[in-house]
């Protein structure tokens, strides 16, 4: 009986960790879903050479104030931003897992921001 396959984004932050995991909703051992654009997209994200100039070039991150004073509402457009221009991240692959470590820490740009 195989785990189910999971997707792990960490964010390293000057005080911790935030840590996000994905898993197919079926709890399919594979990260492919069915779907063929999603499937060949995640296929060179998992299969990408030791450049990584795939995988930077890929995720990408949307920001989104819900509360908050207008300024920082205002600020925060919604433009989705791809991190790993930008920011410095690692790869981890093993049997049944992918994890990204987006290490916000890198930019002086990000660590402002925060």
């Amino acid at each position: 009986n195989k785990c189910p396959f999971v997707l792990i984004i960490n964010f390293v932050l000057p005080w911790g960790s935030f840590i996000a995991y994905f898993s197919p909703r079926r709890g399919g051992s594979s990260p492919y879903i069915g779907d063929p654009v999603f499937d060949a997209l995640m296929k060179n994200v998992l299969e990408d050479d030791d450049s990584n100039r795939f995988r930077n070039n890929r995720l990408k991150i949307i920001p989104r104030c819900h509360d908050g004073p207008w300024i920082v509402r205002s600020t925060v457009s919604g433009k989705p931003a791809i991190v790993g221009n930008k920011i410095s991240q690692y790869y981890y692959k093993g049997e049944g897992y992918f994890e990204i470590v987006t290490d916000i820490c890198s930019s002086n740009a990000a660590l402002y921001i925060l």
